[in-house]
């Protein structure tokens, strides 16, 4: 079973770098993912779901071309297959996130503002603002812009990042009248900077028989969090900053952003109750994991969707290096040396002790595809051709990147039933690395963080 896990692994990380270097299976007019713009011509004219792929891609980065080649060659020599694990001791080394020099500072986003300046002055809205315009052009039945009022922007300055954070806050009802619980939604790897936030990636078409991320919490009675910045930064603190580092400040600090800066100039903001959850899917569904284990029983309830909660061994750091370097980064400017003791202290397999008190949702998909990777599903949305090209890249690539997250998930499993942790674990029979399988999470998980947050599960 472990050279089984193994060859996964290989093929798995043969897979995402091709992944990571193709341009996207679905982009039209030889566009990138990274270089795509909304329109503000029309209410039905956002970015165009044929200019996506769900697995977001950045072209061709050699360090990266490097780095597997690395991997490659220790594989042939059997230097990766030990079953070598990083220490475990009853209480891992702590490390003390950097103190911060105050709270957030946060200010309004005036979402229609915004927009209706670019459309005023002829310009094409920016990829990472799409969320915005999704936002400002939806109407409902009824010819009303009830997600320009229910969905408020925020910017939130931090003082470690020397950085504003834009953030979308999902409301019930437009107001803070109400006192709620909060919860942080945190985005996947290429995030808002590549049009792959959670508002977005949940408006596609391929969902449109799904409530979206909006339309869902609405009856919930909670607010709902999403910061939309941090693509590729696994949303933790960096020991060095890339000198290639495109998508990012000077300065990485998101776990004293998220932890120490932000809830409490927020919550204070917004009218939280003092109650908060935390969840991400891929990339995030670690950082959801790694920022509760550092801060037990801050999170009342934690959800970890299609993520790999190990860090510190050799394939699962692979990985994680695979991820950052599409954002000009490697994991030893992120954590140091693998297997070292900051690497150590954010692996969440190592630490899931620290989730005990929590409510804890974990879901994988098996990575065998479903109704929604095949072409059939999508030719009436995308044309016979592009169908039939998306539906390759599902099966293929994200396909055996979810069988690797599934097996990093069971082995997750198989220590907190050790530690008598207690979880509520979904492996799903079918589904791949993609944005369907996510959105299930969210109605899915919503039982286990409504116990968390002493809410009705309605």
């Amino acid at each position: 079973m472990k050279l089984l896990r193994n060859v996964t692994a290989v093929t798995a990380a043969l897979t995402l770098s091709a992944g990571v270097f193709a341009l996207p299976a679905i982009a039209q007019d030889g566009q990138n993912v990274t270089e795509r713009t909304a329109e503000l011509d029309a209410a039905d004219a956002p970015i165009q779901d044929e200019d996506r792929d769900y697995i977001a891609t950045d072209g061709d980065d050699a360090a990266a071309v490097d780095a597997l080649q690395e991997f490659a060659d220790d594989a042939a020599e059997g230097e990766l297959f030990d079953e070598q694990e990083p220490s475990e001791t009853e209480s891992p080394q702590t490390f003390d996130v950097e103190a911060s020099q105050g709270q957030a500072v946060i200010s309004g986003l005036d979402i229609e503002e915004k927009m209706e300046g670019y459309r005023d002055a002829g310009k094409k809205v920016p990829l990472q603002e799409t969320w915005m315009h999704r936002v400002y052009t939806h109407e409902n039945a009824d010819g009303a812009k009830d997600w320009l009022e229910r969905v408020k922007g925020f910017n939130a300055y931090s003082p470690s990042m020397d950085f504003e954070v834009p953030l979308a806050v999902i409301t019930p009802d437009g107001t803070f009248d109400e006192a709620r619980p909060t919860v942080y939604m945190l985005n996947g790897a290429g995030g808002a900077e590549q049009g792959m936030d959670w508002i977005t990636a949940t408006t596609y078409s391929d969902l449109k028989d799904e409530e979206n991320i909006i339309e869902f919490y609405q009856d919930k009675g909670v607010n709902v969090v999403i910061p939309q910045a941090g693509a590729f930064s696994y949303y933790t603190d960096w020991v060095e900053s890339p000198e290639n580092n495109y998508l990012w400040q000077e300065n990485i600090k998101w776990e004293t952003f998220l932890t120490k800066e932000l809830p409490q100039a927020l919550e204070s903001a917004i009218n939280g109750n003092g109650k908060r959850a935390i969840a991400g899917m891929s990339m995030s569904a670690t950082s959801a994991l790694v920022l509760a284990e550092h801060n037990p029983g801050f999170y009342d309830a934690v959800g970890s969707f299609s993520g790999c909660a190990a860090t510190s061994r050799p394939f699962p750091n692979l990985f994680a290096n695979l991820t950052v370097n599409r954002g000009g980064g490697d994991t030893t400017q992120m954590w140091g040396p693998q297997g070292g003791e900051y690497n150590v202290y954010n692996d969440g397999l190592v630490n899931a002790e620290n989730l005990r008190g929590s409510a804890v949702y974990v879901s994988s998909n098996s990575g065998l595809p479903g109704m929604t990777d095949m072409g059939s599903s999508k030719i009436a949305d995308l044309g016979l051709s592009a169908a039939a090209q998306g539906s390759s890249t599902l099966i293929i690539e994200g396909g055996i990147i979810e069988a690797a997250a599934n097996s990093c998930t069971h082995d997750l499993k198989a220590k907190m039933d050790s530690l008598g942790v207690s979880a509520d674990w979904n492996f799903r029979p079918t589904g791949t690395h993609s944005w369907p399988g996510w959105r299930k999470d969210l109605s899915e998980s919503w039982p286990t963080f409504a116990r968390g947050l002493d809410l009705s599960d309605n």
